[in-house]
């Protein structure tokens, strides 16, 4: 990350790493589906003396499923991070701060870094403007995508017959399984504004 905004939470900072010889780095990766949630324990001897946490998500999975990840995780790790690393606001980064806020509720968090992207007070405004940016984006495809789907299923639901119209229903499909894959990415679900920020990405705020 270029640029970070760091917030202290709870009183701990990154100093934990002052003084301490590391001589290896330990390195896991949850898998919980199409995303990343990656652990980083720096280690002196047998001692683990600094612990990150990159990104927490996936497109795949309901709360049900991801909890036996998160709950491994955070047994793993102490229910304790020294830092945790938010690369960007997409689902399969953040998504599991939402669906797991129970148990990230009882952690110790020293630092939590985001992209200078989220950092409304950048002094040259660029971050609000971006912010902006990507909001009216995010409304624009959750518009796309519902007329896409309007328009796809009057057309499927037509009862004349010609040669072209199944391949038109199968190519309609298709991209509309396209945009539900950006969705995923992108956007809140259950109705909510589309534009809004993702709820992973609010809850670890």
């Amino acid at each position: 990350m270029a640029k970070a905004n760091k917030t202290s939470v709870k009183g701990h900072s990154s100093r934990a790493l002052a003084g301490k010889k590391i001589d290896r780095v330990s390195i896991r990766m949850y898998c919980l589906g199409t995303g990343d949630c990656l652990i980083l324990k720096f280690l002196s001897g047998s001692a683990t003396r600094f612990t990150a946490m990159i990104d927490c998500g996936s497109c795949q999975g309901t709360a049900e499923d991801f909890k036996p990840y998160i709950q491994h995780l955070a047994s793993y790790v102490g229910k304790h991070l020294d830092l945790l690393v938010v690369t960007h606001e997409h689902n399969d980064h953040v998504n599991g701060f939402a669906k797991c806020e129970d148990i990230f509720k009882q952690f110790m968090i020293g630092e939590a870094w985001f992209a200078w992207t989220e950092d409304s007070e950048d002094p040259k405004g660029r971050a609000r403007q971006l912010q902006e940016k990507r909001k009216k984006m995010k409304q624009a495809l959750g518009k796309a995508i519902r007329a896409m789907k309007v328009k796809a299923s009057a057309f499927e639901s037509r009862p004349e017959e010609d040669r072209y119209k199944q391949a038109i229903v199968d190519s309609d499909k298709a991209f509309i399984a396209g945009l539900d894959t950006l969705a995923e990415i992108n956007l809140s679900v259950g109705g909510e504004d589309p534009g809004a920020s993702l709820p992973g990405m609010l809850k670890i705020k």
